[in-house]
């Protein structure tokens, strides 16, 4: 070995042991009764448009339109080049349908470039010769959250050169009720009568005890439900066989669907292999979804709000957990409903984009006030864990650890706070409704939940 591969070795070596030493001293796991708040990655969050918060609720996000081009020459001809990104913040462009580009060239191309090709001093070709592209077919070849560039690719000199990201308004804030849905953990609690006079359209029933009968009783409803079979826990990630054979065994030609509710970043592993953990779940996700479309079901997803912002493989998690189910409901927990769909309004995008739909899960029952972690994700690097050497480790740095009040969760003593939430028709076309949590709050929301 010559003297510039041992020099390598022990930089190598010691790099690890450092990042390994970090690791020892602070380990990071969410213990019993922690709630994960938000996952923030090395390089930070998208740029949001301007006035999105009010567009919202209108159903319509103002335009953005970029118009300062630098010109290029480089290996294959001409290139004008437009920068995106704000303060060193790339452009989280997937509320946007559409990109308009305003230029008298007569031939061109154009191209995107996220901060991934930008960085490889790269981009995709999404049009030629074209004034209007649509964004949603080109969202597995670009990051749409985190986009750098646009290039218009011409050997021709414009006098007039600008892009236009545009939404195609919706009707928004449409007020009335919304489709509601509910859990139901005990079936043997659930009442057919209950049900019907509090329109509950849908229910997600614990797969156990009681089951089956259920099951029966609401399907010799006048008007029944669709009943979705509920189950699911954060082990069934490394046991699909096992899930889908308990599935298998109940009453399928009664169901309309099924749901499940795993939670991987419960397990302990999820801290020490974050990657690891999400790929056995999207590998359940993958092998359940098969099981559903053989027997006619409809598969549903429970996930919680924060998903947004996780990445596996440097890519959003999100859209790929979407690609494999029917159906998502989000775990939006709060009790000011302007939060809920603050929180929500990343899922309800990908929604529209992959056209999926998407309800939003809203608490009823007390809450105690809960302990949330924030932490970070760091870029991947060499380690030494307690028995293996590594080359790729991502070093979770945790930020914060705070209290949250359970008043801020749940919608337990504020009805008149629900009313006007489930009166509210998010702008999305993705939106599918409200989900319940849980039946056994029904009654107490008697004069809200009819």
């Amino acid at each position: 070995m010559d003297f510039r591969a041992s020099l390598l070795l022990i930089l190598l070596v010691c790099s690890a042991s450092l990042r390994a030493e970090k690791l020892r001293r602070v380990p990071f796991a969410v213990h019993e009764g922690e709630q994960i708040e938000r996952v923030i990655t090395r390089s930070g969050e998208s740029i949001r448009p301007a006035g999105e918060k009010e567009g919202f609720y209108r159903g319509s996000l103002p335009e953005i339109l970029f118009r300062n081009a630098r010109r290029f020459r480089g290996r294959h001809g001409g290139f004008y080049l437009l920068d995106l990104s704000r303060e060193g913040k790339p452009l989280d462009a997937l509320p946007y349908d559409e990109l308009l580009i305003d230029t008298d060239a007569k031939v061109f191309r154009v191209a995107l470039a996220d901060e991934t090709l930008a960085g490889k001093e790269a981009n995709r070709i999404i049009g030629r010769n074209r004034h209007r592209i649509a964004l949603r077919p080109h969202l597995r070849g670009v990051d749409m959250q985190r986009l750098k560039y646009v290039v218009i690719l011409t050997d021709t000199n414009p006098s007039r050169l600008r892009v236009l990201f545009r939404k195609r308004a919706l009707p928004g804030g449409a007020k009335g009720p919304q489709r509601l849905s509910v859990w139901a953990w005990h079936p043997g609690q659930v009442q057919p009568g209950i049900v019907r006079r509090r329109g509950i359209g849908r229910i997600y029933l614990q797969v156990g005890p009681a089951f089956s009968v259920t099951l029966k009783r609401l399907k010799a409803m006048k008007i029944p439900p669709q009943v979705y079979a509920l189950d699911g826990s954060p082990g069934d990630i490394r046991q699909a066989g096992k899930l889908i054979r308990k599935l298998s065994r109940l009453p399928l030609q009664k169901l309309r669907g099924v749901q499940l509710d795993v939670e991987p970043y419960l397990l302990p592993e999820y801290f020490s292999d974050s990657e690891r953990t999400l790929r056995h779940y999207l590998e359940m996700l993958r092998r359940v979804g098969r099981w559903c479309r053989r027997h006619g079901l409809r598969f549903s997803v429970v996930i919680p709000y924060w998903f947004d912002g996780v990445r596996i493989a440097g890519k959003p998690l999100l859209p790929e957990v979407l690609r494999l189910v029917d159906e998502a409901v989000v775990m939006s927990y709060r009790s000011d409903p302007a939060a809920v769909l603050r929180i929500s309004a990343d899922t309800l995008r990908w929604g529209e984009a992959l056209n999926k739909p998407i309800a939003l899960g809203v608490e009823l029952r007390p809450v105690e006030n809960e302990r949330h972690v924030l932490y970070r994700v760091g870029p991947a690097g060499p380690c030494i864990t307690r028995r293996f050497f590594h080359l790729k480790c991502r070093e979770l740095t945790e930020l914060r650890r705070y209290t949250v009040s359970g008043s801020r969760l749940s919608f337990a003593g504020r009805p008149a706070a629900l009313r006007r939430l489930l009166r509210r028709h998010p702008p999305y076309r993705s939106f599918d409704g409200f989900v319940l949590h849980d039946y056994s709050m029904l009654q107490r929301f008697e004069p809200v939940v009819k």
